[in-house]
């Protein structure tokens, strides 16, 4: 049956339908109320044709759609329907097909969300205009918003450096009027939405026609208002509680400041004046004005910067203020300071208690460690090739340039410790490098009123002078310089001139009394090739109070002691008695001795020793250029002292043959050191007396030794004394123990020869020739 035909017999059904149900509410029934616009019978449908050719119901009220259906078939096209189609108007039949790209909504109110895919809400259907991804975020002339809104623009040029985004208020101008950007957000768990900030432009002025304008920024700052928090103004100065800021930044706070109140504000500003500038640049500039008759009893701090460290983080660098002086580009700076600080009462001012420029303070209130703590730290660093006259770590200068009363004046001020004493070290002041001090007036260590150019003072304690050097070629020097006449125009010493003088005094009851001392005087005046001195050591004789010269060492190097003191005629003058003191008796020897040193050798003049049988003495340590020793044997057996290479050479005897002191001789040694060996001044005669060697006459033969004769040729040696003359001694010695012959002598003749060979040997061979 065609589709028409279906139509129709419906219709009619339905028609039929219609008529009976009429006639069942016409039965018996009571009549429900009906609808009135067009009138009809409650449950009575309708089809109104006319105008929206739609079936409708009455529902006792008003009519209500029931079924839609279109006044005839033939008036669709049903061909060519996919799913999700709808049916569109052509004009002459309802087509199926989809809403097509060019639907703008029109008047039409949406009633569900507008999903928009990757499409542009545009003003004329291009790619450009807004996009909301999937996110949320909303996107102008961008299609991949990154936050919340995302605005793209182009910079058109230096001067009009913005992104196409403005704020324009619509209200008439006035000063104070322009557009805005307000922040805000959630204040509780409701929906309760609040501005916490907001930035403003705005006019500067009232004046019609002036574009000057400022930029300012608004915090909340009550639960009811918004307050501007700062400005920078058309002329670029930034004010902070301030709306007409006078300088490139100026903090103003009009509030009373109680307990615990701060100003502070840290900034980096940069200078870059367009022609030479003659003003200061402050880098911050941090006064604070008070005016008023009102009290201030709080602290007037014209800057506090404090650096907190509150978390459980390490912070490898805490600086409460730094303030660093730079010239980076190598142009001339005639004055750079790091930091200035002053303490200044004006003319008219009050009464200052303390005035106090810098105070730097650190305090460790808790149980940890702090590694390094530092008051005050100043550094200066040459760090180019450029020169610094005068590089001062710290400078305090105090002036009294208007002559008012100054009870004390400290330079540098470190008071008496308190708590407990450090573990390793405390210095008031630490020099750590060779660099000089300078003190112009007294220096007191200890003294706190020193009367000296320097003043050592202990009370219980050892008052000492430590002077300790570690080096391989250097000592520890006192010096002591001496000129007439000034410092700018020296003058040489005159003879007589003390040079040094090193005084004690010793507290007699009543005042420390002179009671002698040390002087070193010019012996003549000083000149470019003369230099002549004195040194005289005085002391005070028991029961008198006058101090006399008790030795002298004169400018020819002679020694007076006692009466002759001061003018010494001798290498050793002495008009009184002379001793060689010191004698030491060892424990008796029982067995051969190489480099003997028995102790405390190296103080005694005299040396007693005891044998049990004979013993050989091979060496003798202690010896120095010069030193005379007597050694007398006290026992009853033999003591030989003898040449013999197992004692280290610079101990060993040179007599030309062994001595052997029998009980009761003696023999005085002189060490000499050009040869690094003991010789004999004085040694037992056959006949049980003395014999001389060396120029010493021996009364029992007469004979006088003058002459020594040496070579180190390490060639065979033969030589020979002069005519009158005889051969008493001779021989070699060596440093090393390759040899071939030793020595030849002593012998009687003239001659005596010495031979030695081997690689490195070295060595002298000697005779002395004598006389009658």
């Amino acid at each position: 049956m065609p589709k028409r035909d279906n139509f129709v017999l419906a219709k009619r059904l339905f028609r039929t339908l219609l008529i009976a149900a009429a006639v069942a509410i016409g039965c018996g029934r009571v009549a429900h109320a009906n609808c009135s616009s067009p009138a009809g019978f409650a449950g009575t449908i309708e089809y109104f044709s006319a105008s929206e050719k739609v079936f409708k119901y009455c529902d006792g009220t008003s009519w209500q759609p029931w079924i839609k259906t279109l006044d005839n078939l033939s008036d669709v096209d049903t061909t060519g329907a996919t799913a999700g189609n709808v049916l569109l108007y052509s004009g002459g039949l309802w087509i199926p097909g989809a809403l097509g790209s060019g639907d703008n909504l029109g008047d039409h109110t949406a009633t569900q969300n507008i999903k928009l895919g990757s499409n542009w809400l545009s003003g004329d259907g291009g790619n450009e205009g807004v996009v909301v991804d999937s996110n949320g975020n909303v996107g102008i002339n961008t299609t991949t918003p990154y936050v919340t809104l995302t605005v793209q623009g182009p910079v058109e040029s230096a001067s009009w450096p913005f992104n196409s985004y403005f704020s324009d208020g619509t209200t008439a101008y006035a000063q104070d009027v322009g557009g805005g950007l307000g922040f805000s957000g959630k204040v509780d768990g409701t929906t309760n939405v609040w501005m916490f900030g907001g930035i403003r432009g705005g006019k500067e002025n009232g004046t019609s026609g002036d574009k000057l304008g400022y930029l300012s920024f608004h915090t909340r700052n009550s639960a009811t208002s918004q307050a501007e928090a700062m400005r920078i103004s058309s002329g670029g100065k930034v004010g902070i509680g301030d709306t007409t800021p006078d300088y490139r930044l100026d903090v103003e706070d009009t509030t009373t400041i109680t307990s615990g109140g701060t100003i502070g504000s840290a900034h980096q500003l940069t200078a870059n004046p367009a022609a030479a500038s003659t003003a200061y640049l402050t880098g911050l500039d941090g006064r604070i004005y008070t005016a008023g008759s009102s009290n201030f009893t709080g602290a007037l701090q014209g800057l506090e910067a404090d650096a907190v460290h509150q978390g459980a983080g390490t912070a490898s660098s805490i600086r409460a203020v730094r303030a660093a002086a730079v010239n980076n580009n190598g142009g001339a700076v005639a004055s750079g300071t790091g930091g200035a600080f002053s303490v200044e009462n004006a003319s008219g001012g009050g009464v200052i208690t303390n005035g106090t420029a810098v105070s730097a303070e650190v305090d460790h209130k808790n149980t940890t460690t702090i590694g390094t703590a530092t008051g005050l730290y100043s550094r200066v660093d040459n760090g180019s090739t450029g020169m610094i006259t005068n590089a001062y770590g710290v400078y305090a200068e105090l002036a009294n340039s208007g002559g008012g009363a100054i009870a004390n004046w400290y330079g540098l001020y470190i008071p008496a410790l308190t708590g407990a004493a450090p573990t390793t070290n405390r210095y008031g002041v630490y020099v750590g490098d060779a660099g000089r001090n300078y003190f112009a007036g007294n220096v007191g260590i200890g003294d706190t009123a020193p009367t000296h150019s320097l003043s050592l003072m202990k009370s219980g304690d050892d008052a000492s002078i430590n002077l300790r050097t570690y080096d391989n070629s250097t000592n520890s020097y006192i010096f002591f310089d001496r000129a007439r006449g000034t410092s700018s125009s020296p003058q040489a010493l005159t003879a007589g001139t003390q040079i040094v003088g090193i005084d004690a005094y010793g507290y007699d009851g009543s005042a420390f009394a002179y009671t002698g001392g040390v002087y070193l005087n010019a012996e003549e005046a000083f000149t470019g090739s003369a230099r002549g001195s004195r040194l005289s050591f005085l002391v005070t004789p028991n029961g008198t109070t006058s101090s006399i010269t008790a030795m002298r060492i004169n400018n020819a190097g002679y020694v007076g002691l006692g009466p002759n003191a001061s003018s010494p005629g001798a290498t050793l003058d002495d008009s009184g008695s002379f001793a060689l003191s010191g004698d030491l008796t060892p424990a008796q020897i029982t067995a051969n001795q190489n480099n003997y040193n028995p102790a405390n050798l190296a103080t005694v003049a005299v040396l007693r020793l005891s044998t049990d049988a004979s013993r050989d003495i091979t060496g003798l340590q202690g010896g120095s250029d010069g030193r005379i020793i007597t050694i007398i044997n006290v026992g009853t057996s033999d003591i030989v002292l003898k040449n013999d290479v197992t004692s280290t050479a610079a101990n060993r005897f040179l007599f030309g043959a062994d001595l052997t002191l029998a009980a009761g001789q003696s023999a005085m040694l002189w060490y000499d050191s050009a040869v690094s060996r003991w010789r004999g001044v004085s040694t037992p005669s056959s006949s049980g007396g003395i014999e001389s060697v060396s120029g010493l006459s021996a009364p029992s033969y007469g004979l006088t030794c003058t002459r020594r004769i040496q070579t180190t040729s390490t060639a065979a040696q033969t030589s020979s004394c002069n005519a009158g003359e005889i051969m008493t001694g001779g021989g070699c010695t060596h440093t090393s123990t390759s040899f071939t012959t030793e020595d030849s002598g002593p012998t009687a003749d003239t001659t005596w020869s010495c031979e030695w060979s081997g690689a490195g040997a070295t060595g002298t061979a000697y005779a002395i020739c004598c006389s009658y």
